[in-house]
């Protein structure tokens, strides 16, 4: 179900050092980078970094119902799990802001 996949990818990112919080329309927001003193000087290297990782997650753990998403907001990692089957609006560019 969604919602036990949901508590899948936040315990694993736990266990990463991310800080996993819901979202707005059912996504994971990751409250913060645990790269985020490398991300200083090499921004758009660790945003990619994340959202592979991220999309191991989702591969890894067989999640049906979530895809990771660039989706770079303020005071938080650049990466986001946003269900799937939403908008498919031009991908934002990783490591901008």
């Amino acid at each position: 179900s969604p919602a036990r996949e949901a508590r899948q990818a936040r315990d694993l990112l736990r266990a990463c050092g991310y800080q996993p919080a819901g979202a707005e329309g059912g996504a994971i927001r990751l409250r913060n980078c645990p790269f985020d003193r490398l991300a200083r000087e090499q921004r758009a290297l660790v945003c990619g970094m994340n959202l592979a990782l991220l999309e191991g997650v989702v591969a890894g753990l067989a999640l049906r119902s979530v895809r990771a998403a660039a989706d770079p907001q303020p005071g938080c990692c650049c990466v986001a799990l946003r269900p799937r089957g939403g908008g498919r609006g031009r991908a934002p560019k990783l490591g901008a802001g």
